[in-house]
């Protein structure tokens, strides 16, 4: 399909029809009807996204939904979200909006809002089984977007600018909704045209004439310098993107490959990726992060995050933080450690066993199993005892059978080869001031039954399952 410009409110409207239908058939939602919603702010771009997709939506008979998103940075705010409820009334149109509040948070009030704008679109989409989520970005939108990267010193990824269709799980909370840009090969013109023709009504946010911005920067300063020396250039960077989409995929498809070699379980191991070079460990990298959806850090912070894994010492203890994560090195092999998914220990937790077959500690995350065995400790006993869950005491020492002597806890974790970012996260049991257990490691043998009768009741082995 030709990127030129439409010549008419007909030749945008087919457009649209053939590329949404395409967007629609070439997503897998399995087996299940596509419900649509536009991300509507009112402003131009989105009335028209909302005008064409109420056609398609009546003409197949797809539900429809329009969601907006109040940041309430603006005086007009409240108006503005009047303006859209009564459009989509007048259009017979779902309508929903979200409040949201934006703080600056150190990282710029255009980012925050944009974050916190998707996690409700996410949200309400949510809400209404939304399969399919529309934005109304176009061809000076992806031209802007690929600049701004450009000037930022952005990778590949970045400078192959918005995708038609994509996944977004970390921004909307799904990895299911599908957002979808069915006027991204559109120029701004051609839907200024089509608002004009159809009588369209939309509000203004003065906020996109504001240079505080760098993207407002860009759009009315630096782009029409460029479209004066390079007309219609939007276009030739589209082709560019296409170019460098095509060649991140091939990268992606040697970092698949050199994932599959050199890792496991989502596990790095750096003896095997010794025998890459040192593009292809980048590559695999960088790699590793997305596909955990950890937010790449700048080049920088990549070179100086990869010198301490690659060249600390062997039994060297490397942890480096990043957001949400942790990036360690242990045992030779780097793992990637979501801190959300572990546990906490602060003060004390007192628990008595009242022959249940498993407890949940939630602040730990992990499930304390009570398993019938030949040897272990006695089921009347602790029925009968007061069990204290503590941090980890240092100077603790456990004895794990009574053919052995009793060793640190330290000793006994690099034995059983337990990485050092679970060690504060397991549950120390204590009797009477005695360590009784320790989670993946097991009971104090003082505590221990042999084979001989028992009295009465059981014997138990008590086993520690992480959540993950």
């Amino acid at each position: 399909m030709s990127i030129a410009h439409c010549q008419s409110a007909k030749d945008l409207e087919q457009n649209f029809f053939a590329k949404l239908s395409n967007i629609i058939q070439a997503q897998d939602l399995g087996g299940k009807q596509p419900v649509l919603a536009v991300a509507y702010s009112g402003g131009l771009d989105s009335t028209v996204l909302l005008h064409l997709a109420s056609i398609y939506a009546k003409q197949f008979q797809i539900p429809l939904y329009a969601y907006h998103v109040n940041h309430g940075l603006s005086p007009n705010a409240t108006q503005w979200e009047q303006h859209c409820a009564q459009i989509c009334a007048r259009l017979e149109i779902p309508f929903r909006s979200r409040n949201v509040r934006v703080e600056n948070q150190g990282q710029g009030v255009e980012v925050v809002a944009r974050n916190l704008r998707y996690q409700a679109l996410g949200e309400l989409c949510d809400l209404d089984k939304v399969n399919l989520l529309l934005l109304a970005h176009h061809l000076d939108d992806q031209a802007e977007t690929m600049l701004m990267q450009l000037f930022r010193g952005t990778g590949l990824r970045g400078l192959a600018g918005m995708d038609e269709c994509n996944f977004a799980a970390k921004l909307l909370g799904s990895n299911q909704l599908v957002l979808a840009r069915p006027l991204l090969r559109e120029a701004k013109q051609t839907l200024v045209d089509y608002a004009a023709n159809s009588q369209l009504i939309n509000i203004e946010d003065e906020s996109n004439f504001s240079t505080l911005f760098t993207r407002n920067v860009i759009r009315h300063q630096l782009m029409p310098v460029i479209e004066e020396l390079f007309p219609k250039f939007s276009e030739r960077l589209l082709r560019t993107s296409q170019h460098i989409r095509e060649a991140q995929n091939l990268l992606d498809e040697i970092a698949s490959n050199d994932l599959e070699n050199c890792g496991d379980n989502n596990v790095l191991d750096l003896v095997k990726m010794a025998q890459l070079s040192a593009d292809r460990v980048n590559n695999l990298f960088r790699h590793w992060l997305v596909m955990n959806l950890v937010q790449l850090p700048s080049t920088a912070k990549i070179s100086e995050i990869q010198t301490q894994l690659w060249h600390a010492r062997d039994d060297a203890r490397v942890e480096i933080r990043h957001a949400h994560y942790s990036i360690c090195r242990y045992d030779r092999k780097i793992h990637l450690i979501d801190h959300r998914t572990l546990g906490t220990q602060d003060g004390e937790l007192q628990y008595t066993w009242r022959g249940e077959a498993e407890k949940y500690f939630p602040s730990l995350k992990g499930t304390l199993i009570f398993r019938e065995s030949k040897t272990g400790v006695s089921s009347e006993f602790l029925k009968q005892t007061q069990m204290t869950i503590r941090q980890r005491q240092k100077g603790a020492r456990l004895r794990l059978a009574k053919n052995r002597p009793s060793r640190d806890l330290k000793s006994h974790f690099q034995n059983a080869k337990i990485p050092f970012w679970r060690r504060e996260n397991l549950p120390y049991i204590y009797i009477k001031e005695q360590l009784f257990f320790v989670g993946l490691l097991g009971l104090d043998a003082r505590f221990i039954e042999t084979d001989e009768p028992i009295r009465s009741g059981i014997r138990l082995q008590l086993i520690w399952q992480p959540d993950t």
